[in-house]
Formats: C-alpha cells, sequence, structure tokens
C-alpha cells in the first residue's frame, strides 16, 4: 500500500467518522427537541380548561346580543364584549401556532430571535388587551351580567345610574392613554432591569419561558459539540 492509498483510506475514515458525530449531534438534538416540546405545550395558556371558559363565553354572549338585538342599550356593550373576547382569542391561538411552527433545526441564533420576537408580540398584546380591558370589562360587563344573568337593568334601577355608568366610561377611556404613557415610560427605563424582565417573562407565558429555555440549551450544546 502506498502512501496514497494510505492517505485516502484516511481520508475515508475521517469522512465516516465526521458523518458519524455529526449524524449523533443530530439525534442528541433531535431527541431534546422532541422531549421538550410536550412541555412547552404543557405550559400553554391554551389548555382545555381555558377553550371551555372561552367557548361557554362567546356562547352566552353571542346569546346574550342575539336576545337583546333591538335595544342598543344592551347590544353594545353585549357585541363590545364579544368582539373583545373573540380577538383575545384568535390571538391567543395565533400565538400557539407560531410557537408550534419555530424550526428547532434552524441556527439556535435564529431560534432565539424569533423567541424574542413573540416575546414582545405577546407583551404588545397584553398591553393592548389590558387598556382596552378599561373599557370592556368594567362598565359593559355590568351591564350585561346583571341583565343576562340577574335580569336586572342597570339603567334604570336608579335616577343617578345612567350618569354613574356614563362617567365611569369616560374615566375608563381617559386611562387608556395615561396607561400606554406610563407602559411605553416603563418599558423604556427599566428595559435592563432584571424585575422588569421577569414580570414581562411572566407575561409572555410559561410556554415561552420554556421554549427561550430549550433555545439556551440548544445554542450551549452547539457550542459545546463545535468545541
Amino acid at each position: 500500500m502506498t502512501l496514497d492509498d494510505l492517505k485516502a483510506e484516511w481520508e475515508k475514515r475521517d469522512a465516516e467518522l465526521t458523518r458519524s458525530l455529526a449524524a449523533t449531534r443530530t439525534a442528541l438534538r433531535d431527541s431534546m427537541v422532541d422531549t421538550q416540546r410536550p412541555k412547552i405545550r404543557r405550559k400553554s395558556d391554551l389548555n382545555a380548561f381555558n377553550i371551555i371558559v372561552f367557548v361557554i363565553a362567546v356562547l352566552f354572549l353571542g346569546s346574550f346580543v342575539g336576545d337583546h338585538w333591538n335595544d342598543v342599550r344592551f347590544a353594545a356593550p353585549g357585541v363590545l364584549l364579544l368582539v373583545w373576547t373573540l380577538v383575545m382569542g384568535a390571538l391567543h391561538v395565533r400565538e400557539r401556532v407560531l410557537i408550534e411552527r419555530i424550526d428547532y433545526g434552524a441556527a439556535p441564533s435564529h431560534i432565539q430571535q424569533r423567541l424574542a420576537t413573540l416575546r414582545e408580540q405577546r407583551a404588545r398584546a397584553f398591553q393592548w388587551a389590558l387598556l382596552t380591558g378599561q373599557l370592556v370589562w368594567w362598565v359593559p360587563f355590568f351591564i350585561v351580567i346583571m341583565k343576562g344573568l340577574l335580569n336586572v337593568d342597570l339603567y334604570t334601577i336608579s335616577e343617578a345610574m345612567p350618569r354613574i355608568l356614563a362617567v365611569n366610561f369616560a374615566i375608563g377611556l381617559a386611562l387608556i392613554p395615561l396607561a400606554w404613557i406610563v407602559a411605553r415610560f416603563l418599558s423604556t427605563r427599566l428595559q435592563g432591569n432584571s424585575a422588569w424582565r421577569s414580570f414581562i417573562d411572566g407575561v409572555a407565558g410559561r410556554d415561552l419561558t420554556e421554549a427561550r429555555a430549550l433555545a439556551e440549551r440548544l445554542a450551549k450544546f452547539e457550542e459545546e459539540a463545535a468545541a
């Protein structure tokens, strides 16, 4: 066997070893992802209980709007609550789908960037849900609940009630820009604060936190494998 033959054989074995190591690394990475995906799904807010509550709320509000369609006093707050509920539900489903579509086989930096984007989107969705909730989950909610469950008309329960309802609605409306300014101020000033980051992580949800933890483990795995 000549020197060239030995060199060719060595290169062949080296290529086979490289392929074997790459296959092993891929298998370990896939195993890590497959193990953690169910945990990410379990941590999601989109579970059976929340889905049941959402369906009951939509059915109740839809029925309420249908029963009072000819009375704008009750139809308007009912439609407002129904639209808000449907939009929030659609956002939750969309976010869950986006997490499920994350390609954990991509570069760790790409995964982390994608998760950071999702985290920001969830934080903004929470912010707008909170701001618009000032209008929805106060006056309209009590009007609908009192009428729908107890058959009590808050508009006529006392002479002062229409004025009280109008004042509370105006206060809720006025709080929206104020709360938005405060939120922007805090997000700018506390961006590097660990407590603020923990709060945002809580807002973003446990499933997204688990996904970020998986992305960090994958990045560390890739670094150790390349070393």
